[in-house]
C-alpha cells in the first residue's frame, strides 16, 4: 500500500487554514494551496517521465 504523505499534509493543515483565514491572514493559505499545488503537478510530471521510459521501483510497466 502507498504512502499518502499528500493527502495526510494537507488534511493536518486544514485546522490552521482556518485559523489563518479567521485572523485575516489569507495570505499563508494561499500559498500554502500553491506549493502543494505545484508539488503535486511536479509529481505528475515526474511520473510521466518515469512511465515514458517503461521502467518504475517496482519493475518494467510493459
Amino acid at each position: 500500500m502507498p504512502l499518502n504523505y499528500d493527502q495526510v499534509f494537507i488534511r493536518d493543515f486544514v485546522p490552521s487554514a482556518l485559523v489563518f483565514l479567521l485572523k485575516g491572514e489569507w495570505e499563508i493559505v494561499q500559498n500554502f494551496l500553491l506549493h502543494t499545488l505545484q508539488l503535486k503537478l511536479f509529481m505528475l510530471l515526474v511520473l510521466i517521465w518515469v512511465w515514458g521510459f517503461g521502467e518504475t521501483q517496482y519493475g518494467s510497466l510493459y
